[in-house]
């Protein structure tokens, strides 16, 4: 999933690269705010995990597929808010000088 994703993001960076348009409500603000809903909804899931385990007296453990999903997410989040940023920086530099 995580390699997936990284597909997507390497295709909005070649097109930009490209010149090709790719979406006009695609900017620095509205991704950096996405992925930092995704990774604030890993978390916040992951700290249910933690307190779920804590409540239980240390005995019992959540399903693993829990964990792997929230850490996912939080990954995701992460990759998200930082590539809007180099997302960002491609696109104002292609359009400032022409080139990369």
């Amino acid at each position: 999933m995580l390699s997936g994703f990284q597909l997507v993001f390497f295709g909005i960076f070649a097109k930009i690269l490209l010149g090709e348009e790719v979406c006009r409500g695609l900017t620095l603000e509205r991704a950096a705010a996405a992925g930092i809903v995704v990774f604030t909804a890993g978390f916040l899931w992951a700290l249910g995990i933690g307190w779920y385990y804590v409540q239980s007296g240390f005995r019992n453990l959540p399903p693993l597929v829990y964990s792997v999903l929230c850490l996912t997410l939080m990954a995701i989040g992460l990759r998200t808010f930082f590539a809007s940023f180099m997302l960002s920086l491609i696109a104002e530099q292609k359009r400032t000088r022409g080139y990369v």
